[in-house]
């Protein structure tokens, strides 16, 4: 299991929101986003922005954390409401949580993802990931009679090339975690 970043969750989301003019980004097409830096991130540079549980789902690949907190079903929901509140299936921008925990690396990762994806509406996205990912598509199909299914970490690891440093990137990720925990999630860049 990879340790979840809830701050660093926050001031990603709201990176990618802040892109449109209206401050205002689908939810689902959010989660996709977020995923897809992640993985980025992991392939580049053998550390997630987020982390946390994927799983399979009928529309793809999902990052069970930011979903739990887009629908007010994890008990951190009320810090990520300071700054994003779901209206029906979009999620607006209310206050810029500003970008403190995020990296220059996570930052141009992120704009390399909304950029490659900005003609993409929702549903564009979710048969893009469908055909895409070969993590999401090996535990879709072995799902068996669940509606979803949880995607190992060592399966994303798999697909973007990073099988022989396993190790070492899941103790760097948990280390790193542990680390902005103690110093209040305030880390060097």
């Amino acid at each position: 299991m990879i340790a979840f970043d809830i701050r660093k969750t926050i001031e990603a989301a709201a990176y990618l929101i802040k892109r449109h003019a209206c401050r205002s980004e689908n939810y689902m097409r959010l989660i996709k986003l977020l995923y897809l830096a992640d993985r980025l991130s992991l392939k580049e540079r053998g550390v997630t922005i987020c982390g946390g549980s994927v799983y399979a789902m009928k529309r793809g690949p999902v990052m069970s954390q930011p979903l739990d907190l887009i629908k007010g079903r994890d008990p951190q929901s009320t810090e990520w409401e300071q700054f994003i509140k779901k209206d029906e299936f979009d999620v607006c921008l209310v206050r810029d949580p500003g970008n403190m925990n995020l990296s220059r690396a996570d930052i141009k990762i992120l704009e390399r993802v909304a950029e490659e994806f900005r003609t993409l509406d929702e549903w564009a996205l979710v048969h893009w990931c469908h055909k895409n990912l070969p993590e999401y598509q090996k535990n879709w199909q072995s799902r068996g009679e669940k509606t979803r299914k949880r995607i190992p970490f060592e399966d994303v690891l798999e697909a973007v090339g990073r099988t022989k440093d396993r190790n070492a990137i899941v103790s760097a990720v948990n280390e790193r975690s542990a680390f902005a925990r103690f110093f209040n999630n305030h880390l060097p860049s």
